[in-house]
């Protein structure tokens, strides 16, 4: 801060071309101090500064004592002229500096005022003043803060800083104290003081970059901690997933426990929060600074849209169906939603024993347990998939919902399910019975298949082969058909280490979501298309006529695409080429073939979940965790939320629509 006291040394720097009468008062040094000394020019500039406070000492009983406005830096601050031209003196503005009620006498000794040689940075420590050499580190008491190229924060003990006061506070009441300090150290002394108190203009601007940087810091890192509290992401952090419950602003009425949610309503919201840095809405891109309670990446209406949506449900009582790939995350979830709004709900994976122990923990488990029916079977095995939808197609006597949720995206080596198989194999006997319950009907589909006619059209698939993929689905997990997977690597699979869906944990540093269509291995390819393209086509295919077989006019088929799979998207990379076509082919069967279900009152459309899960490597996600503070703008709950939209949308409202892209709950080019 310049004061007008230092606007007043700056004009005395150059004296008047005519003659000029002394001032007298209080506040001016005497007039002998502003006269350059005789032999400046042949003095060296320490000897000078050391013959000067010589002078000033000596003089210190005959002159008045300086005020503290007139005691500056003016020998220090400005290079050898300004030595020349002033005697050593400290100078401390009023208006910066403020003393306390009582003054207490500063005794000065080398080691208050001594600092290591070659350092740059002040360091105040028990009446210490000291610099450091360089910007690498900035050090008050004893909290050292490490500082990289750029100056970093420094904390300021008050003790420390008042120390500090008392003693330039001394020196202005008693010149003498300033020759008790050895020259260096008192050259040293004035030089920060002057400095200090009288900063040049880069000195100026470099501390105006500084403040606006630390600001700029710090609401980055009050952002960061207000998004850090919102529900995303404090679900994120619980070791194993929980559906967080609703929760309502406080200015709201406390609304009815959610159906699609086994807990009650949670409490009420806080007030929302503003950002200081305006972000792009996920869903619509605008820009937003007012955060939401729930979400971090959405505008306040989209996602009050999105949360009002993850509890949606509509009354599914008598009705049927059948979802794929529903042991974990979005596929499990839109299963539960379907059993807590009435359905009876008949669930595939290739880990059929797992996936019912999960549902079995479930608090509500008592409510559904008999309307829900878990099958083993495994995708990649067309032959299975068919004999499936034979057997489904004899033994159910309507279905009226069928989701193809199952994808491969990334290929998993067989050491990532070793450790499924311990259950998978036990005898059946030793389940519990609330397992079992769930997995009868899978059991009778396996003991029923051989028995059942097959059709004269079908290829004839010998030694029961045709059922691998039903009786043995855990099984065929561990065979091996890439280049790896013969040997289970321990070191990206350790074991016993889950994630928070109850995954294992998948150290690789590679997996095919990076991978450019040179690199993508064959067997991956063929797998990828037989579970996202080929297994719906045999599903969709194979089970309208028990769609058809109960006519309602507001039956569903919805088929889990994704964006990687729409041709108009311009955000496209050249990796993954494997999984943008499966996707593909899905939305070309949707678009091509909905028309014709909708004549019978079947309707069929192609569903995006959204962003839920960072399919990177795990050393990839976190990098842009902890880089960027990134993570999915949605969780698992919102993908089934998405999923389920088209017939709870439909049976609420009357309309149904069908032959639709949808995204966020809306269509959008194919």
């Amino acid at each position: 801060m310049r004061s007008e006291a230092n606007h007043d040394v700056s004009e005395d720097r150059t004296p008047p071309s005519g003659p000029t009468t002394p001032r007298t008062d209080a506040t001016t040094p005497p007039t002998e101090h502003l006269e350059p000394h005789p032999d400046a020019s042949a003095t060296p500039p320490t000897e000078r500064l050391e013959s000067h406070a010589d002078i000033a000492v000596t003089r210190a009983n005959d002159d008045a004592p300086a005020s503290a406005p007139e005691v500056g830096t003016r020998a220090a601050t400005a290079g050898p002229l300004e030595a020349r031209r002033y005697p050593v003196e400290a100078r401390v503005d009023d208006a910066e500096v403020q003393r306390p009620a009582g003054r207490v006498e500063a005794r000065v000794d080398d080691a208050e005022v001594q600092r290591p040689v070659g350092r740059v940075e002040a360091r105040v420590d028990d009446g210490e003043v000291q610099r450091p050499a360089g910007p690498a580190e900035a050090r008050v008491g004893d909290a050292e803060v490490q500082r990289p190229a750029e100056r970093s924060e420094v904390r300021v003990d008050e003790v420390e800083v008042l120390r500090v006061v008392e003693l330039l506070e001394a020196c202005v009441d008693d010149r003498t104290v300033l020759a008790a300090i050895p020259t260096e150290l008192r050259v040293r002394l004035l030089t920060a003081a002057g400095r200090l108190s009288r900063p040049g203009r880069d000195e100026w601007r470099s501390m105006a970059r500084a403040l606006r940087k630390k600001e700029r810091r710090t609401a980055r890192e009050e952002d960061r901690e207000a998004i850090a509290q919102t529900e995303i992401r404090s679900a994120r952090r619980a070791e194993v997933f929980v559906a967080p419950a609703r929760v309502v602003l406080s200015s709201e009425p406390h609304p009815h426990p959610s159906p699609n949610s086994s807990a009650g309503p949670g409490p009420a919201a806080e007030a929302p929060r503003e950002l200081s840095k305006s972000r792009n809405c996920y869903v619509c891109k605008d820009e937003y600074t007012r955060l939401h309670h729930f979400y971090d990446s959405m505008c306040p209406p989209c996602a009050e849209l999105n949360y009002e949506k993850r509890f949606q449900t509509a009354s599914l009582a008598g009705r049927t169906a059948l979802i794929t790939g529903a042991r974990i995350k979005i596929g499990y979830q839109a299963a539960l939603m379907m059993l807590r709004a009435g359905a009876r709900v008949l669930v595939t994976t290739r880990f059929p024993r797992d996936a019912a122990e999960r549902f079995a923990r479930e608090p509500d488990f008592a409510s559904f347990r008999d309307r829900l029916a878990v099958f083993g079977l495994d995708l990649r095995h067309s032959p299975s998939v068919e004999t499936f939808a034979r057997f489904i197609t004899q033994t159910e006597s309507r279905l009226d919902i069928l989701i193809n949720n199952a994808a491969q995206t990334v290929r998993r080596p067989a050491g990532f399910y070793a450790h499924l198989l311990a259950l998978e194999t036990a005898p059946f006997a030793s389940l519990s019975p609330a397992v079992q319950s769930v997995l009868r009907r899978h059991e009778e589909a396996a003991s029923a298949i051989d028995e059942a006619p097959m059709p004269s059209s079908f290829l004839e698939w010998r030694g029961g082969a045709d059922a691998a993929g039903i009786r043995s689905s855990a099984l065929l997990s561990q065979l091996p058909c890439a280049y790896g997977d013969s040997e289970a690597d321990k070191r990206a699979f350790p074991l016993g280490r889950r994630d928070a869906d109850l995954q294992q944990i998948d150290l690789r540093t590679m997996n095919s979501w990076r991978l450019a269509l040179a690199d993508v291995p064959s067997p991956e390819l063929i797998e990828v298309q037989l579970v996202n393209a080929i297994a719906p086509f045999i599903l969709a295919s194979k089970l309208k006529p028990l769609m058809m077989r109960d006519v309602t006019n507001d039956k569903h088929v919805v088929n889990v695409s994704a964006m990687e799979g729409q041709f108009s998207r311009r955000t496209k990379t050249d990796k993954h080429p494997h999984t943008n076509m499966a996707k593909a082919a899905l939305n070309m069967m949707t678009l091509t073939s909905a028309p014709d279900y909708a004549k019978s009152g079947i309707f069929m459309n192609a569903v995006d979940t959204g962003w839920v899960t960072d399919e990177d490597p795990i050393v990839h996600s976190q990098r842009k965790q902890a880089e960027h503070d990134f993570q999915p703008p949605l969780d698992i709950v919102d993908g089934a939320a998405r999923v389920c939209d088209p017939f709870f949308h439909g049976l609420l409202t009357g309309e149904h629509v069908w032959g639709k892209f949808l995204k966020d709950y809306r269509s959008v080019p194919w």
